[in-house]
């Protein structure tokens, strides 16, 4: 984490430098994409670190956290025909049960607790998952 955090100030300085020397103007705009790339490295170094068998294990912990979020929706809102009301509930639920998967990671700690880079490691892992077909 400190390499990455290192990583990041080094990443800003060389920018403010180079929008200084061509604006002498420093803006949360010229410094977001810088940011996304090391997010991106980050998420991608936890997600290329997990065994497969922890990719896996992982894969369904969501898995499981999104059908009990479908199902407690269900019955929170059983009404068929109100619809974006149970998907609503559904998203709130799944949320709280994807923050509990998270929580029990090694990486959480990893990421300072952000939910924002653990949903992009959800993402990969997702995705792996299912090209790798651990649906069936």
């Amino acid at each position: 984490m400190k390499k990455t955090l290192f990583l990041l100030t080094a990443l800003i300085v060389f920018a403010c430098k180079e929008t200084n020397s061509k604006s002498d103007e420093v803006t949360a705009k010229n410094i977001e994409p810088i940011i996304e790339k090391v997010e991106q490295t980050i998420e991608s170094n936890i997600t290329n670190a997990l065994s497969e068998n922890k990719k896996r294990e992982l894969f369904n912990l969501i898995l499981n956290a999104q059908d009990r979020a479908l199902k407690e929706a269900k019955v929170i809102v059983p009404n068929d025909n109100n619809f974006d009301k149970r998907y609503d509930v559904q998203l709130g639920l799944q949320a709280k049960y994807e923050l509990e998967v998270y929580k029990k990671q090694s990486w959480w700690i990893e990421i300072n607790e952000d939910v924002k880079i653990a949903n992009k490691i959800r993402n990969n892992i997702s995705e792996i998952g299912v090209k790798s077909g651990w649906l069936n």
